[in-house]
């Protein structure tokens, strides 16, 4: 199937944001290519669910990280692989050797020019955003698994985030019954939290392009890596993320 073939069928007539990228991506990726020809029905599928200019953007984030980690040519990428839907699950399950596999969620955090106080955004402010961006997606970590949690990001406002101290007020405001938290990681007690906690491996900062015309940034250096995980992701694997984070696109 050629590539018009494949964004036809996936996108139809109606031009949007997700097209221009798809075509960018599988004109210079065989591999993502391949993916995008094995997954154009549950593309198709997202992108017609898809009403809002927010959700079309998750979906192109989820799309940009599927062809950043294909660069690695030992990962072999599988989309929502983990069944149906109907409890919260990873974005992606990568096989990394025939022994080894771990899961990647995708989600992104959009700059506001004020906080809800309307106090200008600040390290600590970020900080408190990313915990809170964490805490929500704990429940739809694999359970028993090396998990990796993908944040994109509009700006590299990574520098002031201080993410071990973040994690450290969280912790001690859940064993504190702090009132609300648990809700946000919709998780019922403090003991599913802190067995969640422990299947999150790491956290890789990812630096993503509001142009959809234009090849984007790639991420951030900054991988986090989770001291207290019950599953650390492999040396490895790390070095990887680490080797394409410094190649970009």
């Amino acid at each position: 199937m050629s590539i018009d073939e494949l964004l036809l069928h996936i996108v139809g007539d109606d031009p949007n944001a997700l097209a221009p990228r798809l075509r960018q991506w599988m004109s210079t990726s065989r591999r993502f290519r391949t993916f995008t020809e094995q997954y154009q029905t549950k593309i198709r599928s997202k992108l017609r669910s898809t009403h809002e200019r927010e959700s079309l953007q998750d979906l192109l984030l989820e799309l940009e990280i599927a062809h950043w980690l294909l660069q690695e040519k030992r990962f072999q990428v599988i989309y929502e692989g983990l069944g149906l839907r109907t409890t919260p699950a990873p974005d992606f399950t990568i096989h990394f050797t025939t022994k080894t596999h771990f899961h990647v969620e995708v989600t992104r955090i959009w700059p506001v020019a004020l906080e809800p106080d309307h106090t200008l955004a600040t390290a600590e402010s970020d900080t408190r955003k990313v915990v809170y961006v964490i805490l929500g997606k704990l429940g739809q970590l694999k359970a028993g698994a090396s998990n990796v949690l993908v944040i994109g990001l509009t700006a590299n406002r990574t520098d002031g985030i201080q993410l071990d101290e973040g994690m450290k007020r969280l912790k001690r405001q859940i064993e504190a019954g702090e009132p609300g938290l648990l809700a946000r990681s919709h998780l019922s007690t403090p003991t599913a939290f802190f067995k969640q906690y422990q299947s999150l491996s790491a956290v890789l900062f990812y630096t993503t392009s509001q142009a959809p015309s234009t090849l984007p940034a790639g991420p951030t250096a900054l991988l986090w890596l989770n001291k207290e995980a019950k599953y650390p992701l492999l040396p490895q694997v790390q070095t990887i993320f680490r080797q394409l984070a410094g190649n970009g696109i």
